[in-house]
């Protein structure tokens, strides 16, 4: 059995870790896990534009180093983070996959770039990576962008989009090799989490959720995940109804991308926000 902290952790710890990127870090700051596992101290934070921080089980010489991307603000009041975040990441991906453009933003290869720099300066280590939302974006492209699949431990990654539909062909080339690796967990109940329409295209491994409804933003921040006694994650089998009327639902709205899709970025806001609502009413439905 593996001594690194990542691999002995429940799924129920591990989306107590990944919710830690949420938190303000400062450099070698200790990091304690909700069991009360010592996980390491800050190594690294992540330069300006890009909100992520590495965890090394050493200072000294890291061989465990846990890597959170840091989902977005839902209400952005720093206009920095609006930019970032939302007109220059979030919007363009969802413009893209909407458009089937192989198109990925600056933030993303910015995630990528970064992790390079991490490998670089941890040679002997084992790395393992988290993200939520924009953050398993990041985390998503990162992993393949950095072309050390042997490197990555494992990643868990939680609520984003798909990623893969983004890549060119020598980007997808280098996804297959991580698919034992990366697990992308998305709630199917989860209106925010977009462009899943089958089980192969996309980045690592694909789990739904087996989720409860509740409230949009709750639902997306795992407000509807349950665990066994054990702390394993409910999830639903691959033919499950409610997993083939997501990715049924996915494909229509894609199809349907000439009809909504405009080019002012104030009007794609509202477009996107009357898909969500359509998405979230439909999947209710289905729970129900």
């Amino acid at each position: 059995m593996s001594n690194f902290v990542n691999d002995q952790l429940s799924d129920q710890e591990r989306v107590q870790l990944a919710k830690l990127e949420y938190q303000q870090f400062f450099s070698q700051q200790s990091i304690v896990l909700p069991n009360g596992r010592f996980l390491g101290k800050v190594w690294q934070l992540a330069p300006a534009g890009l909100r992520a921080c590495a965890i090394v089980d050493s200072l000294a010489d890291p061989r465990e180093v846990t890597v959170l991307y840091r989902g977005s603000t839902m209400m952005p009041v720093d206009p920095d983070v609006w930019t970032h975040e939302w007109l220059d990441t979030n919007l363009p991906i969802g413009r893209a996959l909407m458009s089937h453009q192989h198109y990925v933003p600056a933030q993303l290869r910015r995630a990528g770039r970064w992790l390079m720099k991490l490998l670089a300066a941890a040679p002997r280590a084992q790395f393992y990576l988290y993200g939520h939302s924009l953050g398993s974006m990041n985390a998503q492209y990162a992993a393949i962008a950095c072309r050390h699949p042997g490197r990555i431990g494992n990643a868990w990654l939680y609520e984003g989009s798909n990623v893969y539909q983004l890549l060119n062909d020598e980007e997808r080339s280098w996804a297959v090799q991580l698919k034992g690796q990366l697990h992308q967990y998305i709630d199917p109940l989860d209106s925010l989490a977009i462009g899943y329409t089958d089980f192969q295209h996309v980045i690592g491994q694909l789990h739904y959720v087996d989720s409860v409804f509740k409230p949009r933003i709750l639902q997306h921040m795992w407000g509807g995940y349950r665990y066994d006694d054990q702390g394993r994650l409910r999830l639903l089998m691959p033919d499950d109804p409610l997993v083939q009327a997501s990715q049924a639902l996915t494909k229509g709205i894609l199809s349907d991308r000439r009809e909504w899709l405009p080019t002012d970025d104030s009007q794609v806001i509202i477009s996107l926000r009357q898909l969500m609502a359509k998405a979230a009413a439909w999947r209710k439905s289905l729970e129900n």
